[in-house]
């Protein structure tokens, strides 16, 4: 009997510690659920998702120059919000110059630091990379452009077997390839006030080279690079490599009507035009013949490679060439009537000095009068009173716990902007950030902050989880004492029994 009364007294005892346990880790997992699952943990494509302004690419924090002023702090981190922060229990972002932190009105450029501090103090950092502002002033516009031409044709002094990095300040259109591409996407923005590319229908290009079949010795010679097919766009790039035979022709001079561009010492090329070409874009490279050599000669086009507004186009062949055959002799004449008519002179030897190809000075940029109105007209929020003043960028609200997002109307104050709307969208309890970015036609952009309040059910506080905690306790501690005292008396009921049959 005693031993049946002790086994159900450890049975209650370690039922009771096990549902006291599973109650506190209950109430503790319900406390721990109130942190929105906060973590430091931090990568590439965390970042990337949660910013749109910035790429965060191995290290390096890359983001798009501006147009019009330039980019600052404030314009920098503008995507990172106070709910991204919260979430992953980031302290603090800032940008650095060195060891200096940067105020938010001060410029952002390639090669200051982007410091994110964890909550844990830990810290990560990223090299910013301001594409398109390749002189670092802050602002991108035609000096960078032509910087860009600069460095695309720039001579390597020593060809090396390892592939050459990209520089991601130059891959304006970031495909990993730093091209004519990228010079019609970069001169497009400039001139449009925008980073957008063009919208244009890309057709085949037709392209080929032409010159006469048979040439003469000291005469000159034109080769024709004929492109049709580019009458699209607003700004048209080609680009590539001349090349011929130095010992037979020398190249005198180069005709291009372009916006702007230049051959270099070894014959690459790149030459930007604008809409105000005709349908058909020559290019003339005019040679001195100077031998005949073995009779024939090959002036080539290679590496060929056509864009518009940004985009690359197809050409027909990215390999053109155009054989002709060298006479010693002039037009009309023979070898017996050129020697008796006029013997050859004496050669006397002087120096040659070789051609040096730089930028055309014909530079004539198409800019045009943008708009710069960036407000909302009007905006109204379904079930929501708000007195709205376009000269007013921050309003607050309050809004129920079935809400989840907010229903808008905007009326922008110019048909030629734009604007976008972020964070309205699956709203938590507390506080909720809506933002709509207003983009002017010339690209600058103006910002509307709606600070939202979702109310929620009464959140259960520490304390009276505690209190929860003892009221289970209490009643699991009176129900083993009342199981305690039936089974003692019965124990006593069961004595008296014995007693009264004795």
């Amino acid at each position: 009997m005693k031993f049946r009364k002790n086994f159900i007294l450890l049975v209650l005892i370690v039922f009771s510690s096990f549902m006291f346990v599973s109650n506190v880790y209950a109430l503790d997992e319900e406390v721990n659920d109130n942190t929105n699952g906060q973590t430091s943990t931090l990568d590439d494509s965390v970042l990337s998702d949660n910013i749109s302004n910035i790429k965060f690419i191995s290290g390096n924090a890359i983001t798009m120059g501006s147009l019009v002023e330039s980019l600052t702090v404030d314009s920098l981190l503008s995507g990172v919000s106070s709910e991204f922060m919260e979430q992953y229990n980031i302290s603090s972002v800032e940008v650095k110059n060195g060891d200096s932190v940067l105020s938010n009105e001060d410029t952002v450029l390639s090669e200051m630091t982007l410091l994110f501090t964890l909550g844990d103090d830990s810290t990560i950092s990223y090299v910013v990379k301001v594409v398109g502002d390749l002189n670092d002033d802050g602002i991108v516009n035609n000096d960078d452009v032509e910087l860009l031409i600069d460095s695309i044709l720039t001579l390597e002094d020593e060809s090396t077997d390892e592939e050459d990095e990209v520089d991601v300040k130059e891959d304006i259109n970031q495909d990993s390839d730093v091209s004519v591409v990228d010079v019609t996407h970069m001169t497009y923005s400039v001139n449009k006030g925008n980073w957008g590319i063009g919208q244009v229908e890309l057709q085949d290009i037709v392209s080929s080279l032409n010159a006469d079949d048979i040439i003469y010795v000291d005469d000159t010679v034109e080769v024709i690079y004929k492109i049709s097919g580019l009458n699209v766009g607003i700004f048209k790039g080609i680009s590539g490599n001349l090349t011929y035979d130095k010992s037979l022709l020398e190249l005198d001079s180069i005709f291009v009507d372009c916006v702007y561009g230049y051959i270099n010492d070894d014959g690459k090329f790149l030459y930007v035009f604008d809409d105000s070409v005709d349908d058909e874009i020559l290019i003339t490279f005019s040679f001195k013949v100077n031998s005949r050599g073995d009779g024939n000669t090959t002036v080539s086009l290679e590496e060929l490679k056509a864009a518009v507004d940004g985009v690359e186009a197809t050409l027909d062949a990215e390999s053109l060439s155009k054989g002709m055959q060298i006479d010693q002799y002039g037009k009309g004449g023979d070898e017996e009537e050129t020697e008796e008519a006029s013997p050859e002179p004496e050669v006397v030897a002087t120096p040659v000095v070789a051609p040096t190809y730089n930028y055309e000075t014909n530079y004539t940029y198409s800019y045009v009068s943008l708009s710069s109105n960036n407000y909302i007209r009007s905006l109204e929020i379904k079930n929501q009173n708000i007195n709205f003043d376009k000269d007013i960028l921050e309003y607050f609200i309050t809004v129920g716990n079935n809400v989840d997002s907010l229903d808008l109307t905007v009326i922008l104050d110019d048909s030629t902007a734009s604007y976008e709307v972020f964070g309205n969208e699956n709203f938590k309890t507390g506080k909720n950030v809506v933002t709509i970015r207003v983009t002017a036609e010339d690209g600058s952009v103006r910002e509307y902050i709606i600070n939202v309040t979702k109310k929620g059910a009464p959140v259960t506080t520490e304390k009276e989880n505690n209190y929860s905690k003892y009221v289970i306790i209490g009643l699991i501690v009176l129900i083993i004492a009342g199981l305690v005292y039936v089974i003692f008396k019965d124990d006593e009921d069961d004595e008296e029994n014995k007693d009264s049959k004795k």
